[in-house]
C-alpha cells in the first residue's frame, strides 16, 4: 500500500474541572471526524457493499478501540456521510444516492437503515462517475472547531474496483440527473483538492486544508487513480483488484485505513 499522508505529531494534555479529575490517560487527544464514504454501486461492487453494512452496527466502536489502542486519540464526535454512485451516463435517477451526515453512535440504526438499502446494480460498461462523487464529498457540510485541544479530520473514503469517466465528458452534454456544481476537469478537482479552487458559483469548497484525507481503495492501472496518488496531497492508497468488487478489502485492512487517515 502507497501511503504519503503524513502524521502530525501531539502535546501531552491534561485537564481537571473542580475537584473532578479527567481520566483521559497522559497523551490522548480528542478527535472530531467526519467521514464521508463514497461507494461504487454497480453490479460488480456486491462484496463491498455488503462489507459496509456488514461493519456500520458497530463501526464507531471499533475505531474508538484502533484510535485509542494504536494512537492514544479518543473520538469525540464522529459523522459519516454516505454517496453511492454508479454512472450518470446510462443510470438515470439511480445515478447517485446521497445520505446526510449521522451521528455515531446517536444514529447508528439510521446510518444502518441507509446502507441496508443500498444494492449492486446497473453501471453498464465501466468507466463510473467516481470523479463526481468525490467532487460532491468535498462539498460537503463539514465539522468545524476552534478548539485547541480537538483534533479535526475531514475525510473522504472512495471504494471503485473501476476507472473513472473524465470530468471533462460532461462537455459533451448532460442530462438532469448529472449533479450540479461539478469540475469540467481533471485539474480543476485537483485545485478544489489543493484549496487553490472554487465552484462555479464562487464559493469555496469547505474542506480544512489540514484537516482533509482521502482513502483510496482503487485498481492501480485504472484512470484517474495513480494521478491522484501523485497530485492530491494527504492521500492514502490502497490497491485493489479491478472487477473483483472488493473482495480482497478485509474488515481489519478498512479499519486500519481509516485508523490512519483519523490519526
Amino acid at each position: 500500500m502507497e501511503n504519503n499522508l503524513n502524521i502530525e505529531g501531539f502535546d501531552d494534555i491534561l485537564s481537571s474541572s473542580g475537584d473532578h479529575l479527567d481520566q483521559t490517560p497522559l497523551g490522548t487527544m480528542d478527535v472530531y471526524a467526519d467521514i464521508v464514504y463514497c461507494i461504487d454501486l454497480t453490479a460488480s461492487m456486491q462484496p463491498i457493499i455488503e462489507k459496509v453494512k456488514d461493519t456500520a452496527r458497530s463501526l464507531h466502536k471499533d475505531l474508538q478501540n484502533v484510535m485509542m489502542n494504536n494512537y492514544q486519540r479518543v473520538i469525540r464526535q464522529l459523522r459519516i456521510k454516505v454517496i453511492g454512485f454508479r454512472d450518470a451516463y446510462v443510470d438515470g435517477r439511480l445515478s447517485f444516492e446521497v445520505s446526510r451526515f449521522f451521528s455515531l453512535p446517536e444514529e447508528t440504526s439510521e446510518f444502518q437503515r441507509f446502507v441496508d438499502g443500498l444494492s449492486a446494480k446497473g453501471g453498464g460498461d465501466i468507466p463510473e462517475n467516481s470523479l463526481e462523487a468525490l467532487a460532491m464529498a468535498m462539498q460537503s457540510d463539514w465539522c468545524k472547531t476552534i478548539d485547541s485541544t480537538v483534533r479535526k479530520r475531514h475525510i473522504i473514503v472512495l471504494f471503485t474496483d473501476a476507472s473513472a469517466h473524465p470530468l471533462e465528458k460532461a462537455a459533451d452534454g448532460i442530462d438532469e440527473n448529472y449533479p450540479s456544481n461539478m469540475p469540467e476537469s481533471y485539474s480543476t478537482i485537483a485545485d478544489w483538492w489543493c484549496g487553490q479552487g472554487s465552484l462555479a458559483s464562487g464559493t469555496s469548497v469547505n474542506m480544512d486544508q489540514i484537516a482533509k484525507r482521502l482513502a483510496l481503495f482503487v485498481p492501480e492501472d485504472s484512470y484517474p487513480w495513480k494521478n491522484i496518488e501523485e497530485d492530491f496531497d494527504s492521500c492514502i492508497t490502497n490497491y485493489i483488484q479491478p472487477a473483483n468488487g472488493g473482495r480482497d478489502i478485509t474488515t481489519d485492512n478498512l479499519l486500519k485505513m481509516l485508523g490512519e487517515t483519523m490519526a
